[in-house]
């Protein structure tokens, strides 16, 4: 169990790669949130200016941080260094 080894679970006992993709969950959350408070005080914006918003920024680097942490499992579980490669596997 990753408990026995980590007893500070919370925080040592992320898969590598994952501790990122939790802050970027948070992130995530917090730039939804605050899209929620946005469009209540603001409104719904029209047209390429939901792209700037400031919340929808916020959201979409929470995302691609959440989203890239298999990738950062992969890399740094060593296996990146001896892929090859190649179009097709013989």
């Amino acid at each position: 169990m990753r408990r026995d080894r980590h007893p500070q679970w919370w925080r040592d006992g992320w898969p590598e790669g994952y501790r990122l993709g939790a802050i970027g969950a948070l992130i995530f959350f917090a730039g939804g949130f605050g899209d929620m408070i946005w469009h209540q005080t603001i409104g719904i914006e029209i047209g390429l200016l939901p792209s700037f918003s400031p919340t929808h920024i916020v959201a979409t680097l929470g995302g691609v941080i959440l989203g890239t942490s298999p990738l950062r499992s992969w890399w740094a579980s060593g296996r990146a260094a001896r892929a090859r490669w190649r179009a097709w596997p013989p």
